[in-house]
């Protein structure tokens, strides 16, 4: 088996003092106010001007260039470096940096060339790792300012770890035979590598110091992911509160949502109805999905981004299987219903529904008139609307509707609205609209069908937009999102 340890040098590395090498000319000098300069694309070169930076705002190491002290151990005849030029491109590049003009960025295009003349791989303008780069530029600065001229051969030595601090210094001594540049003290060190044989009746230890320059560390990775809902309650008074809710990326589905949004909300799962709205309010189509119970969020397209119109409807006295609208109609995707139920084909009616007791749901929308181009556009956000089981009539379905619009809906719905109120309109599994004038149409609704609040150019005033949008951050939200918490 292996242990790796890491050290910084072996032994002591010498001090870098920053006055070392006494007053860089101006105007190019390390002050503060300068260097804050970006570095222009070349195409797809970012993760070339991001290393840039990187090295540019080590201070010890532009203050070295900067004062043209790099000069006198410029190695021009190492075969192992850029004959010089890669550091007379740097030194270049990091006065115009941090030099006196007003730019707001500096074009590395001759540092760009000097690198594909030593490096074919980063030739052209397509995007290369930003580390590959890294160390390219580290080891070819090195190798340009190596003060060794000639450079003896060496055997790395092993010891067997009764005493590695000798083991570490004469592997850095013998290192540094081959190995001493400005660039090499800032950035090199050792690690060690302890090797021991499996074997009880060998039990052999091989103790190495290596240098290196780079230590790769792996990013924490994590399954979840964060999906921002917004929970919209029965209780019209209650302003609809936006959660973080934490779920598994690759497994999780639509009842997992639902049980980990009532942790947060205090909502029995059952009572839950999630569902993502569309971000296009100039279509009417495509407008809700409702999750499946036991569907994968991200497959087939269910869920497109955490954070796009996932909204969560309380339903009061929700019937005893899992809600699951089963009306088709050209307000919803494919994902919305698992069957071609009609309301012709044998559903619920509202007289049906009423001789049974049980409560009515209905999907409602907000319709704007016609526009310019003959579209008709949603206004705020669909939401589900219950209707007590001893209250299934067209006065009842007015009332309902009244208590859920009331905190934005300055008029309230009444079957003897004056013309120029909304209409309540009924979407026919035909597609096709009837309004809701009498209770003779009313009948015909189904549970779980769609009906519109169609808004006239007369009615639309009585619609606060601002009030609708009006919401509340749950604090697992606000966590989550500290920059962007007072978005509406």
């Amino acid at each position: 088996h292996g242990v790796i340890a890491l050290a910084n040098g072996g032994f002591e590395v010498p001090a870098i003092r920053s006055d070392m090498f006494g007053k860089p000319s101006k105007p190019a000098s390390v002050e503060e106010g300068r260097g804050l300069k970006g570095l222009s694309n070349l195409g797809n070169t970012c993760f070339m001007n991001s290393a840039l930076q990187c090295l540019s705002n080590v201070e010890t190491l532009t203050r070295y260039f900067l004062s043209d002290h790099w000069r006198k151990d410029l190695n021009t005849d190492n075969p192992l470096g850029m004959k010089g030029e890669l550091a007379e491109e740097f030194a270049k590049l990091l006065k115009e940096i941090w030099g006196g003009s007003d730019s707001y960025s500096v074009s590395p295009t001759d540092f760009k060339r000097c690198i594909a003349r030593f490096a074919p791989q980063f030739t052209g303008y397509a995007q290369h790792d930003s580390q590959e780069l890294l160390a390219f530029l580290l080891d070819g600065l090195h190798e340009d300012l190596n003060r060794i001229k000639s450079k003896p051969a060496t055997e790395v030595p092993t010891g067997d770890g009764t005493n590695d601090v000798a083991t570490a210094e004469l592997a850095w001594v013998r290192h540094q035979m081959r190995n001493d540049s400005f660039v090499h003290d800032l950035f090199w060190g050792q690690y060690k590598s302890k090797l021991v044989c499996p074997d009880a009746e060998c039990g052999k230890v091989s103790v190495t110091f290596d240098a290196f320059n780079f230590v790769t560390l792996n990013l924490p990775q994590t399954n979840d992911i964060t999906v921002t809902v917004l929970m919209r309650f029965a209780d019209p008074r209650r302003l609809p509160v936006r959660y973080a809710v934490k779920v598994n990326q690759h497994t999780a589905c639509g009842d997992d949502l639902k049980n980990k949004l009532s942790e947060l909300c205090g909502v029995e799962s059952e009572r839950l109805a999630v569902a993502q709205i569309d971000s296009d309010r100039t279509q009417l189509k495509s407008m809700l999905t409702f999750l499946k119970p036991a569907g994968r969020i991200w497959s087939n397209g269910m869920l497109r981004t955490p954070s796009e119109g996932v909204h969560a409807f309380e339903v009061p006295n929700a019937p005893k299987d899992a809600f699951q609208p089963t009306s088709s109609f050209p307000y919803s995707s494919s994902y919305f219903h698992n069957s071609s139920y009609s309301s012709s084909a044998g559903a619920s009616t509202a007289g049906s529904t009423a001789e049974s007791g049980a409560d009515m749901h209905l999907i409602v929308l907000m319709r704007g008139e016609k526009s310019l181009y003959n579209k008709q556009t949603l206004l705020g956000t669909p939401f589900l609307l219950t209707i007590p089981g001893d209250s299934i009539h067209l006065e009842g379905l007015h009332k309902a509707l009244t208590d859920a619009t009331s905190r934005y809906l300055k008029v309230p719905l009444s079957p003897q609205d004056p013309n120029d109120a909304p209409r309540i309109m009924w979407v026919r599994s035909s597609f096709e609209e009837e309004e809701l004038a009498d209770e003779k149409a009313f009948k015909k609704v189904a549970d779980r069908d769609v009906i519109i609040i169609d808004f006239s150019r007369e009615s639309l005033g009585c619609f606060d937009a601002e009030e609708e949008k009006r919401v509340e951050d749950d604090p697992s939200w606000a966590s989550e999102n500290i920059i962007g918490s007072g978005k509406g």
